[in-house]
């Protein structure tokens, strides 16, 4: 327990020249307070009320007083500064870490539960959100260089069918010539219902999603998705979020062979890449929007879509995995299409160069 009268030396500052003061410091009776003797100032007497911790420490403790608060009083014994916060039970909560420090398990369960959600938002959610933002700052090169590393793998090209990717490159140009030479399709031969595309424009088509397919409106509908995909660089902003701690360290150090090393390394995900449904969302409107462009059917799609779902309890298709369909999004683009009405025209040219195209999957 302290004992009255116990004195600490002090530096005291008036506020007025810079020069310290000497001076010693004690409580007053009622312990409410300090009483404070300096070299040519006097006698002062400061309750704890209007006192300040400017600075604390173990062995060092500086007061400002309120009422003035140029005014600065250093103490330097451990045993005074004890007493002090022993008797000013407030003084010792003023400073933000002593609170928290003396503020109890429960709060401190709370705060770590707190700090760890917020570390596992950063690292689950906002990293990966300024990884996908980031693909806008990644030059269409990448993309590029990217899908041909895909494309001229080993064994990439072994199941692919020359005829049939003549054919349907031939049907997409017929479909839209106006889209861009970086555009190409690959037929593989495969019966997994897949398709997908990659950044650099390929489009990969297994036969498997061409046997199901009754209308070449239904190929258009697909097309024009992936195409979408594409243009909207879904892939690489879906690659991105996968990938999104390296993505970002090789940005800062702007590593550009370390970005390319890390897009490779991953890059066997593109044709499992799930797509998210605003990824999804987005296909679909530019989607139809070249659709509707070129005077084609848009039920197409959807019919493509209702069948693929109908086999979904049977044998889930590869491209119903990496673009899931739901009755809500079938609803949803049924929506979109009474909202924007094509003018639909006969396509007799499409036509024939679908049945040619059904015609090779057949035999």
């Amino acid at each position: 327990m302290f004992k009255p009268g116990i004195v600490a030396d002090v530096r005291y500052y008036n506020g007025v020249i810079a020069k310290p003061f000497k001076g010693e410091c004690t409580f007053n009776d009622k312990l409410t307070g300090l009483i404070l003797t300096i070299e040519e100032e006097g006698v002062l007497q400061i309750p704890f009320s209007e006192l300040t911790i400017k600075r604390r420490e173990k062995l060092y403790l500086v007061l400002s007083i309120n009422s003035q608060s140029s005014r600065i009083v250093e103490i330097n014994d451990p045993a005074f500064i004890h007493a002090y916060f022993q008797f000013n039970k407030s003084g010792a909560y003023e400073n933000w870490y002593y609170k928290i420090l003396h503020a109890g398990i429960a709060v401190h369960l709370a705060l770590a539960a707190g700090i760890l959600a917020f570390c596992a938002a950063t690292y689950f959610y906002f990293i990966p959100f300024l990884a996908e933002k980031a693909v806008d700052l990644i030059p269409r090169s990448v993309d590029d260089q990217l899908g041909q590393t895909v494309s001229e793998s080993p064994n990439f090209n072994d199941d692919a069918d020359s005829a049939l990717t003549v054919e349907l490159n031939l049907f997409m140009r017929t479909m839209a010539p106006e889209i861009d030479a970086r555009y190409h399709i690959t037929v593989m031969n495969d019966d997994l219902v897949n398709a997908f595309a990659l950044p650099d424009g390929s489009i990969i088509i297994n036969t498997g999603i061409l046997k199901k397919m009754n209308r070449f409106e239904e190929l258009a509908g697909v097309l024009s998705h992936e195409i979408s995909h594409v243009e909207h660089r879904h892939g690489m902003r879906l690659l991105s979020r996968n990938v999104s701690g390296y993505l970002l360290l090789t940005l800062v150090l702007n590593d550009v062979n370390g970005l390319m090393t890390v897009f490779i390394d991953n890059a066997h995900q593109f044709h499992t890449l799930s797509y998210s449904r605003k990824f999804e969302k987005e296909a679909d409107i530019s989607g139809l929007a070249l659709l509707r462009n070129h005077n084609i059917n848009p039920q197409g799609m959807i019919d493509l879509f209702k069948m693929l779902e109908k086999e979904h309890d049977i044998d889930i298709p590869e491209w119903m995995s990496s673009h899931p369909v739901s009755k809500e999004r079938i609803q949803y683009l049924q929506k979109q299409i009474k909202e924007h009405p094509v003018n639909i025209k006969e396509h007799h040219l499409l036509k024939s160069k679908f049945d040619k195209i059904k015609n090779f999957v057949s035999e």
